[in-house]
C-alpha cells in the first residue's frame, strides 16, 4: 500500500517506469499544491482497489503511461473503477495503451471545468483501454 497524505508544498509527483508493480492500493490526498502527476509505463500492475484522483485544486496534468494498472498475466476483468473529479484546474489527461484494460466497473470524469485534452490510448496501435468497462460517466 502506498499512501501519500498531507504534503502541502508538493508540486510534481512522478512514478518512473516499472514502479510499484506489486502494490495493491494507492491513495493520494491532501496535496493542495500538486500541479502534475506522471505515472510511467508498467506501474501498479497488481492494484486491487478502486482508484481516485480527486480534490486536487492545483492539478493541471495527469499522465499515465502504457500498461499501468493492468496485469497482462491475469487479463481477467476486475470490478474496479477509476474516478477523476473535483480538479478545478485540470487541463490534460493522457492514458497510454493497455492501461486500465481490465477495469470493469466504471470510468468517471466530473467537475473538471478546464479540461481541454483527454487522450486514451493511441490511433496507431490497438489500445485495449477499459475494454471491459460497464459505465462511462462524463459530467460537469
Amino acid at each position: 500500500m502506498i499512501i501519500l497524505l498531507d504534503f502541502p508544498r508538493l508540486k510534481t509527483l512522478i512514478f518512473e517506469n516499472d514502479s510499484f508493480q506489486k502494490v495493491k492500493q494507492l491513495s493520494i490526498s491532501s496535496l493542495p499544491s500538486l500541479e502534475s502527476i506522471e505515472i510511467g509505463d508498467n506501474c501498479f500492475k497488481d492494484i486491487s482497489s478502486d482508484l481516485y484522483f480527486r480534490h486536487f485544486p492545483s492539478l493541471e496534468s495527469l499522465k499515465i503511461g502504457r500498461k499501468s494498472f493492468y496485469n497482462e498475466t491475469n487479463g481477467n476483468m476486475v470490478s474496479r473503477m477509476l474516478q477523476i473529479f473535483n480538479c478545478s484546474n485540470l487541463l490534460s489527461i493522457e492514458i497510454g495503451e493497455y492501461s486500465f484494460a481490465s477495469f470493469g466497473h466504471s470510468f468517471s470524469l466530473s467537475s473538471l471545468p478546464l479540461l481541454q485534452n483527454l487522450t486514451i490510448g493511441s490511433i496507431e496501435n490497438d489500445s485495449y483501454n477499459f475494454m471491459y468497462l460497464s459505465n462511462l460517466i462524463i459530467s460537469g
